[in-house]
């Protein structure tokens, strides 16, 4: 018998298929996901959803065209599943039948930023983070200096944190964005010259937590992240008292008892060694507490490949009302954990070495869908 194997060609990087981001359905029957290809003949990245059963069945394509499909998130009772579509580099909105379709434009926002994204209880609104690119660096800012032979403007920095890997310069302020699912009427409902991120509804529906560094100079002391509560139809914000630390990847419990979220307490230079943990606290008041202090490694991925997009936004999903799910990195592996609020250490959920780059969790909090890969295997649901 001849020997098939040989060697790796650089066309074979063209067939790659690079899959993220599973998301499973409420009921827990499909999952939807993100494959990244490459076009050969115009030299681009194009991203779309796709679409598989839990049971049986072959993965299918769900969108189609020359764009970048992303984020794709499933409405309460699973009938829409909403994403974010950048097209000649404007990023919007959009949801799409569960059952297939034409997808339609939900947001008509000016260029900039859009992410984050989280349906209301309710299925009518989506809360997101978007930031505006400022006018002079648009793309038709651009066209109009080109069709007057203007040249481009100077640059001008003010902040120590300008410019960020894989984004590049840095828009205006990230904030908190709410829409309209049905008449497309989008509302900015948090201010300031500050940064918003992680946005989660309240199980009723009223309320908005988010975290924000909101310090005098939050580029000077990036470690003064707190989680804050605002209604659903913006106001006054209040805080949550929790430790000083980076916090992120917000989760409120189904019974709205609780806010999970991933951090670290400390007062420390972001890129000091330091092990993330899961914590909850009380949106109403109260001592944090940190669910995982048995765990000696760091929750999250932050294992790294080049047949994958890095992701290093840690997060915890609640699986009913007592458990949370979260990754942990460890010896160059990325595993599924879980943790109780009984005190108890946290468990994987398996023990052999793979890279779990993604999870989502449904309703019932039993199933769980996974990006898995490892050293010698690229990435699958």
């Amino acid at each position: 018998m001849s020997d098939t194997k040989r060697l790796i060609t650089a066309e074979d990087l063209l067939k790659l298929r690079l899959p993220s981001d599973p998301q499973i359905s409420p009921d827990g029957s499909k999952v939807v996901f993100v494959v990244k290809v490459i076009n050969e003949e115009k030299n681009k990245y194009f991203s779309h959803l796709w679409l598989v059963s839990t049971d049986v069945g072959e993965p299918r394509q769900f969108t189609q065209g020359e764009v970048n499909d992303s984020s794709p998130r499933w409405s309460p009772d699973g009938k829409w599943i909403a994403f974010i579509r950048t097209r000649d580099k404007q990023t919007q909105i959009y949801v799409i039948p569960a059952d297939g379709g034409e997808a339609r434009q939900v947001t008509r926002l000016e260029q900039g930023s859009i992410s984050q994204m989280e349906w209301s209880p309710d299925g009518t609104r989506l809360a997101f983070i978007y930031s505006k690119t400022p006018a002079e660096w648009t793309e038709k800012a651009a066209e109009e200096r080109k069709k007057t032979n203007r040249s481009t403007p100077p640059r001008i920095i003010t902040r120590l944190h300008y410019k960020l890997d894989g984004v590049g310069f840095l828009g205006e302020r990230n904030h908190v964005w709410v829409v309209d699912v049905e008449d497309g009427e989008a509302r900015q409902i948090t201010d300031g010259d500050y940064d918003d991120a992680s946005p989660v509804w309240s199980p009723d529906g009223k309320m908005i937590a988010f975290v924000s560094n909101r310090a005098a100079d939050p580029d000077e002391t990036p470690y003064e992240v707190d989680i804050w509560i605002v209604s659903a139809d913006g106001g006054e914000i209040q805080k949550v008292p929790t430790p000083t630390g980076y916090k992120g990847g917000l989760a409120w419990s189904p019974d709205g008892k609780l806010i999970a979220y991933v951090g670290v307490e400390t007062q420390e230079d972001p890129w000091v060694p330091k092990n993330n943990h899961v914590w909850v606290v009380s949106p109403a008041g109260g001592d944090a507490r940190c669910l995982t202090t048995a765990l000696t490694r760091t929750v999250g991925n932050v294992t790294l490949s080049d047949t994958r997009d890095a992701s290093f936004e840690s997060t915890a999903r609640w699986a009913g009302n007592e458990k949370l799910v979260f990754q942990v990195s460890d010896e160059g592996s990325c595993r599924l954990y879980t943790v109780g609020l009984d005190g108890g250490a946290p468990k994987p959920m398996f023990t052999y070495k793979v890279d779990v780059s993604g999870f989502s969790v449904d309703v019932s909090g039993e199933s769980v869908a996974v990006m898995m890969g490892g050293a010698t295997q690229l990435p699958d649901v």
